[in-house]
Formats: structure tokens, C-alpha cells, sequence
């Protein structure tokens, strides 16, 4: 008789036998399936294909022809083809200079690359040396001071985070007692005219271009392009350029002064037509300081109206500024090869991007649709050259989403789109690069408009009365109108002849020119209203500007007392009636209600001064100290 039990048994580990086989057929089809999702969204790659939507350009290509070699393409585009000519004044400066003025010393290699782009003898040596005001000061008070030179050193270094080297120099003649025996300024201008004469006469010559030059085999064209660039030693030259200008204001030497600040125009333009965001930064700065270079700074010596319109003359021939599109168009190769160098693992992401080291070697290998990413950077710079993207991140922050937003890695799709952001991250303020832009531009016309008040007053013996009045005192128009003739421009001179200066500003003949256009006397910035104005003076019986409409000659004036303003609303640029008033400004301070001083620049607004410079002041600069620079009591020099 069978056993039950034992028959009981082999069927049941029968029947689990086809069980265990199906677990584990099923273990492996999920770690198949898990391997190959992985695979799918963590590790695949969609390798860069060449094409106008990804890369933009299709050639020129590298020698295996698998990329596309930016590096030459950009050479291409952006540098003049007279670079080793002695029409560049770069190639002058390096040929006296060498990287002897250059804070980081180029290697031998890239000083026989830059020699072979300039035409230059790369065994001939420097024969000059630049020395800017700060280490000068600091050789001279160790010469002359030794029982002192720690103390003073550190004060120097102190003040030299705070002023300019001017102020440094008044500031240690003031601690040494007797300002014969230290006479700081002096010494280093004499010592470094050479120089200072090489830098002016190079950038007077049609070009001063650095060429883009890199000692690798497989050049990348932004390590290339910064390391050539010598964008602090511009600045350096720029700051010697302006003090050396102010020191010759001091000893009437208003010729020399005037070319030194057209110098130091110059070499911003010139710095800034190399193209990138960088360039163009580097190019306001630097033209920044000639804005804020002063022409009038005493009243025994004065500049004539002559020079005032050669300098006025000057400015007005510099090159054009470096436009937002082209600017953008060159950041497009730069980002776009930086893309491609990751793409082909030329580079590692963390090597481009400041990723958080525990983050580094996830992302470095992760997988990436590199054509999503192209694109996506493409479309960014497209909208920015259009003048359509907004950022949504705050000011002052970039896009770090990898950090807070894991989840977003977790698909090749997604990753991607997030990886773009981190390339885009650098034009996330886009919108911020035009605003320095614009108010560079806005600057630039405040200081002709400054200058030609200087220039009126040379003429008539009186700045241009607020508004003109008829025989009843009735205001007939603007100063905007008065001074056309005095703004070096031979369109607005016509304009002038054109406009019946015995009618009303509103009359039936004068309203024909309402709504025209004068780009001078409006800021870029501000909303574009046919025919308005955003720059205005302060009226007030004490000041520069009275309500009588009369002149009043600067005689006695203070030379950092304001005499032009922005304005935040514009109004028509005839009107005779709308200048902002002395008891709005005092009251409100700067920015603070339409009728005030005030500007659409973010933080402040740009001023235009007695000495002919224009300067910027913050929105929250201490109200006592602003009607001070109104009224022309403020009984420190600020500058």
C-alpha cells in the first residue's frame, strides 16, 4: 500500500520547483529592466551633431573633422586682419612693455605665440617699465620713510581699497605735514610719462587689439581667451591715464589733461570691441573713469571754451560702442564650445561649472542629450539678443537647481534641460549686462551735455538760463533748446537755426518739433516717448538754476556742486516749465517719487558736475550729504 505522505511531499516540491525557476527568471528581467532604465536615463549619451540648431556654425572643423573649431572661428570674426600691423597700438605696447605690466606673468610658450600673432621678434627684450601709483607710493615712502614705512604702508593700503590714486597721494603728502616734501603725484608723473605717452599713442592708432593665442594642441576658446586678455593691467593703465590728467588740470595744462582722458575713452572702446561680456565690462569701467575724470577744477585756471570743444569733439569721434547683439553673438561661440568640449569629455563638467564637490562625480557621469542642450542655449542667447528674456531667479543669484532639485536628474530629458540651465546660468542677468550698457551710453550723454553748459558759460559769462523768456517774462524755451548749438553736433546746430526763438515753445511752428528725437537728451534705460527728455537741472533761487530764468556764472561755485540730473519720467524736450525743483529733491532724495531726481537705472541715478565729470549716486546716499552737492555747500572735497 503507497504512503500517502511521502507521495504528498514529491508532489509538492514539485510543484515548487517551476516556482523557483520563475522567481528567478523574474529577478533577472527586473534587473534587466532596472539595468537597462538605468542605462536609458542615467548613463546614455546623445552625442553633438553639428548642425545650424545645436552648433550653430558648421564650419570651420577641427583637422579630423568630427568638430566644430571655434577657436579659429572666432579669430575669424573678431580679430582685424592689420592685428601684426603697426596699425594695432596693442602690438606698440607690447613690444616696449612685454607682460612686464600683466599681474600674472605669461608663459614662454604664450609669449612666442602672442610674438608670432603681433609680427614681433619674440628674443627682443622689454626696454620700459610700467609702475602703477600704488607700488610706486610704496617704493617711495620706503626710500624716504624708513623709520615710518610700515605705519604709512598700511594706511595707504587701507585707503587704496576706499579713493583713488589721487586722494592716496593727497592723503600721504596731508600725513607727512608738509605736502613739498612728499609730492607723491608729481614724482610718479614724471617718472612714468614715458609710459603714460606709449599708452596714449597706442591707443590713438586705428586698432589695439590683443590676439586671442593658446599653447595647446586642442585650444579651448575661453581658457584662450582670458588668459591673453590683461583685463586688470587695462584698468591699471586707464587709472594712470586719469590721474595723470587730473595732476595736469592742477597745473593748467588743459591740453594734455584733454588727451589724456580721450586716452583713456579710447582704450575702453577698444578693450570692449574684443567682444565678450567680459570685454564689454572691462570697456565701461575703464570709460567709466574717463567720465568721471574732472576738466574744471579751480577757478584760477580754467579750461577754455576752445579745449572744452575739442574734448567735447573727441568724444564725440570714438568708435562706436560695442552693440548688445554683436556682444551676444560672440558669448554664443565661447558658450557653445565650452558645450562641445564636455560633449566629446574634453573636459569634465566639474572643471566648467563650480558643481559641490559631492555632487561632482554623479554629474560628471551621468549621461546628457547634448543637441537638447545646444539648443536650449541658442534659443537663451536668441532671446536675449532679441531683447526678450526676463530672468526669474533674484538679483544676485544664479541657477543652482542640481543642488535643490534632484528629482530633476532622474531622466535623460529632464537632466538635460536642467544641465542647459547651469550652461545658460552666466546670462540669467542678461538683462543686467544691457542695463550696464544703457547707462554707460547715459553717462556719456550727460557729459557732453555737462561740458556744453561749461562751454556756454565760457562763451556768455552765465550757464544757460533755465528757459528763455519774452518781453513779459513769460517762459518761451528750455535750456535743452538754448544749448544746441554748444553740443559739437552739426544736425543739432541746424535744428536750432530751425526752431523761432521769439515764439512760444508751443507755438504753431515750434510744435513741429515736439515730438523729434534727440538721442542726447534721452536715457536709453527709460521708457522711449517720442520727443521727451530725461535729463533736467535743479531749480531753486540759491541754485545754479534759478525761477527768473537768468544765468548765473560759476564764479565762486563749488566744483562738485551738481548742475544736471536725471529724471525718471520724461517730458517733452522743449518745455520750459518741468525742471525738477529744489524743494522736491530735498524733500524726496534720489529715486524715491516721479517728480524727483531719479532714473530707471537700478540703484541710483548719474549726476553731471560743475568740474565737468558726471558720477553716479546711490539712492540711499544720507539726504544732508545730497543737498549739500545741490546747493554747493559741502564743505569736503568727496572725489
Amino acid at each position: 500500500m503507497p504512503d500517502n505522505n511521502t507521495s504528498t511531499t514529491a508532489d509538492h516540491e514539485n510543484e515548487k520547483k517551476p516556482r523557483k525557476i520563475g522567481c528567478v527568471t523574474m529577478m533577472w528581467g527586473v534587473a534587466f529592466v532596472g539595468g537597462f532604465l538605468f542605462w536609458y536615463n542615467g548613463l546614455r549619451e546623445v552625442p553633438l551633431r553639428i548642425s545650424p540648431e545645436t552648433t550653430y556654425i558648421t564650419e570651420p572643423l577641427t583637422a579630423d573633422g568630427k568638430r566644430v573649431d571655434y577657436f579659429a572661428a572666432y579669430k575669424q570674426m573678431v580679430e582685424p586682419p592689420n592685428i601684426a600691423t603697426d596699425d594695432n597700438g596693442y602690438r606698440l605696447v607690447f613690444q616696449h612693455l612685454g607682460d612686464t605690466a600683466w599681474s600674472e606673468k605669461l608663459s614662454p610658450e604664450a609669449i612666442q605665440k602672442l610674438c608670432e600673432e603681433l609680427g614681433l621678434d619674440p628674443n627682443t627684450q622689454p626696454d620700459m617699465e610700467y609702475v602703477n601709483f600704488y607700488t610706486f607710493v610704496i617704493k617711495q615712502l620706503e626710500k624716504q620713510y624708513p623709520e615710518k614705512y610700515e605705519e604709512t604702508a598700511e594706511l595707504v593700503k587701507q585707503h587704496g581699497g576706499r579713493v583713488d590714486p589721487f586722494e592716496i597721494a593727497r592723503f600721504i603728502e596731508e600725513q607727512r605735514g608738509d605736502p613739498h616734501i612728499f609730492p607723491a603725484t608729481k614724482l610718479w608723473v614724471e617718472e612714468s610719462n614715458p609710459v603714460l605717452d606709449l599708452i596714449a599713442e597706442a591707443v590713438a592708432k586705428p586698432i589695439y587689439f590683443a590676439p586671442i593665442v593658446s599653447t595647446r594642441e586642442s585650444p579651448g576658446l575661453m581658457e584662450s581667451y582670458y588668459n591673453t586678455g590683461n583685463f586688470q593691467e587695462s584698468r591699471n593703465f586707464a587709472r594712470s591715464l586719469s590721474l595723470r590728467a587730473r595732476y595736469r588740470v592742477g597745473i593748467g595744462d588743459f591740453d594734455g589733461a584733454i588727451d589724456d582722458i580721450l586716452a583713456c575713452y579710447r582704450l575702453g572702446r577698444h578693450i570692449a570691441s574684443r567682444g565678450s561680456m567680459l570685454d564689454v565690462l572691462v570697456g565701461i569701467a575703464i570709460e567709466g573713469i574717463a567720465v568721471t575724470t574732472a576738466i574744471d577744477v579751480s577757478h584760477e585756471k580754467r579750461a577754455t571754451a576752445e579745449q572744452l570743444e575739442r574734448l567735447t569733439e573727441g568724444i564725440r569721434n570714438l568708435p562706436p560702442m560695442m552693440t548688445i547683439e554683436r556682444c551676444f553673438e560672440l558669448e554664443r561661440y565661447i558658450m557653445l564650445d565650452m558645450i562641445q568640449s564636455v560633449a566629446i569629455k574634453a573636459k569634465k563638467m566639474s572643471e566648467v561649472f563650480p558643481i559641490p564637490s559631492r555632487l561632482a562625480v554623479v554629474v560628471d557621469r551621468l549621461g546628457y542629450d547634448w543637441n537638447l542642450i545646444a539648443r536650449v542655449t541658442n534659443e537663451r542667447i536668441d532671446s536675449l539678443i532679441a531683447g526678450t528674456y526676463t530672468s526669474t531667479l533674484p538679483p544676485g543669484t544664479i541657477r543652482i537647481d542640481y543642488d535643490y532639485r534632484p528629482w530633476l536628474w532622474l531622466t535623460l530629458g529632464s537632466r538635460s534641460q536642467e544641465m542647459a540651465e547651469v550652461f545658460c546660468m552666466g546670462y540669467e542677468h542678461g538683462d543686467m549686462f544691457c542695463e550696464a550698457l544703457r547707462r554707460a551710453e547715459c553717462a556719456d550723454n550727460m557729459r557732453q551735455i555737462t561740458l556744453a553748459m561749461l562751454i556756454y558759460e565760457r562763451r556768455n559769462g552765465t550757464l544757460p538760463p533755465t528757459f528763455s523768456v519774452d518781453e513779459n517774462g513769460k517762459p518761451l524755451h528750455s535750456w535743452r533748446v538754448l544749448l544746441l548749438p554748444y553740443l559739437g553736433d552739426k544736425t543739432l546746430a541746424e535744428l536750432y537755426s530751425q526752431i523761432k526763438l521769439d515764439e512760444p515753445w508751443d507755438s504753431e511752428h515750434n510744435r513741429q518739433f515736439h515730438t523729434r528725437n534727440l538721442d542726447i537728451y534721452r536715457c536709453p534705460s527709460a521708457v522711449k516717448n517720442d520727443g521727451e527728455s530725461n535729463y533736467s537741472v535743479i531749480v531753486g533761487d540759491d541754485l545754479l538754476f534759478g525761477n527768473a530764468g537768468k544765468g548765473h556764472s560759476l564764479d565762486g561755485r563749488k566744483r562738485h556742486q551738481i548742475i544736471l540730473a536725471e529724471r525718471k519720467e520724461g517730458i517733452c524736450w522743449m518745455r520750459p516749465d518741468a525742471e525738477i525743483t529744489q524743494h522736491a529733491t530735498e524733500t524726496d532724495g534720489i529715486n524715491k517719487t516721479a517728480t524727483s531726481i531719479g532714473s530707471n537705472h537700478n540703484g541710483g541715478a548719474n549726476f553731471g558736475w560743475c568740474d565737468g565729470s558726471v558720477k553716479f549716486l546711490t539712492e540711499t546716499i544720507v539726504s544732508s550729504q545730497l543737498n549739500d552737492f545741490i546747493r554747493g555747500t559741502d564743505t569736503n572735497d568727496p572725489w
